[in-house]
């Protein structure tokens, strides 16, 4: 086993280019921590998970399946030159690529998607590198090799053949270190999270959720459907035709169950029409419908979606609020992350409009355009020194007009920059 610094890394990585494309935690010039290549920013692995969908480099957000022409030539989507090599994923994202590899292999099996994913080497990232030096949980496995961060340096754990065989290729010194204490570390890690989640499953199995609980959720989705695009295990898609000059092109796009008319059929009919069914199912489909077809829970909690939301309707604090409310008694520390951390409670404590504090974030977006990329990529972690509600939150992110307009007053032209910005973005 050997251990490297963060340079010996770089270094690593860059020489492997030759052979493969290479994807790492890199940070772009506005600060925003993303999976790319080397060349498109310097290496950022401190930080925990990339707020991003990690699965991208094997289902991407938009990708080509076929093409033909006039003259009836079908040509099929070209397959990469290099084998993948993804590095920065986590030990929750690696159960998600677990399971969407079993997703895409069954019944009928997705050769898009592993002419991306044969070949490639994973590898994951654990211990103290987390976001302010949070530990993150040790993989053990499901990966070719972990890199694992003591405080100092990174140890090489591999766990396939391939992985043993790129650490030899390593120029880092042999680890007299031991992984002992880094396990024991990681194996306290609390999991109240999974208990919730857990628990959350188990009372709507027994169907002790009521609808009119969906509905509550449902009135505060805005249908921009960040939940569903940075999460790594949600593969639903669909499917566009385009065609250019004499060339008719077919490609898949990531498709949202948040959308209006995610499940309507060609007759009209659709029977998903009601906001109330289109909430229930993004939370029910997880927790109950896939432990009846894959037999366990499909959400590995990543934490993605509660951070993308703007109105607190993530995974985890819609399963808070389900336990709070339908379940069990709880312990004193669960009792308190519901108090403070639930859809409900929140709902509860809405604070009067800050009028300047909206002004502030409109006027700055209208001086900056790094700010309107941070508010693009970002959502609402790009408000998150801003003294806002969650509905104020939500407002900007969304671009109401309307909403800001009715509790701030008439806006200006440059006031009203991100806003139009926002509307006129194909992103949702």
């Amino acid at each position: 086993m050997k251990t490297v610094t963060e340079n010996e890394l770089t270094n690593f990585l860059e020489s492997l280019q030759v052979e493969y494309d290479v994807r790492a935690p890199i940070e772009l010039h506005d600060g925003t921590r993303t999976l790319g290549r080397l060349s498109e920013g310097p290496l950022a692995i401190g930080g925990g998970r990339i707020h991003f969908k990690p699965t991208r480099p094997f289902f991407p957000q938009s990708e080509t399946l076929f093409s033909s022409a006039d003259d009836i030539k079908t040509r099929p989507a070209a397959y990469p030159n290099k084998p993948f090599f993804v590095l920065g994923m986590t030990a929750q994202d690696l159960d998600c690529l677990e399971f969407i590899d079993k997703f895409f292999a069954a019944d009928f099996r997705d050769d898009i998607y592993f002419s991306k994913r044969t070949g490639a080497i994973i590898a994951g990232i654990s211990g103290r590198c987390g976001d302010s030096g949070e530990f993150l949980r040790i993989a053990g496995g499901k990966c070719d090799l972990e890199l694992i961060y003591d405080g100092s340096r990174y140890l090489v754990v591999p766990y396939s053949g391939k992985g043993r065989e790129l650490e030899k290729r390593i120029a880092g010194d042999n680890s007299v270190r031991s992984l002992e204490q880094l396990r024991k570390e990681s194996n306290s890690l609390p999991d109240e999270d999974l208990r919730t989640l857990k628990t959350a499953s188990r009372l709507m199995r027994q169907q002790r959720v009521p609808d009119a609980f969906w509905q509550e959720i449902a009135d505060r989705c805005i249908a921009c459907s960040c939940c569903n695009y940075v999460c790594p295990t949600c593969t639903c898609f669909e499917v566009h035709d385009r065609r250019h000059n004499s060339t008719t092109e077919r490609r898949r796009i990531w498709d949202s169950c948040q959308f209006d008319g995610f499940m309507r059929e060609a007759s009209g009919h659709n029977p998903m029409g009601a906001e109330m069914l289109r909430t229930r199912r993004r939370i029910h489909h997880k927790l109950v419908a896939d432990i009846k077809r894959w037999g366990h829970i499909t959400c590995f909690l990543c934490g993605r979606c509660d951070d993308a939301c703007p109105t607190g309707i993530g995974m985890k604090a819609v399963c808070r609020d389900i336990v709070a409310r339908f379940g069990p008694p709880l312990p004193d520390d669960m009792k308190k992350e519901c108090k403070t951390r639930s859809p409900s409670d929140r709902k509860k404590g809405i604070s009067a409009m800050h009028s300047n504090v909206i002004i502030e974030v409109l006027e700055r977006a209208s001086r900056e355009d790094e700010f309107i990329v941070q508010l693009t990529e970002l959502g609402s972690r790009a408000l998150k020194d801003y003294n806002l509600t969650w509905e104020e939150r939500a407002a900007l992110v969304s671009g109401d007009i309307r909403w800001i307009e009715n509790h701030v007053g008439k806006l200006t032209e440059p006031q009203k920059i991100w806003l139009n910005c926002r509307l006129q973005q194909e992103i949702w």
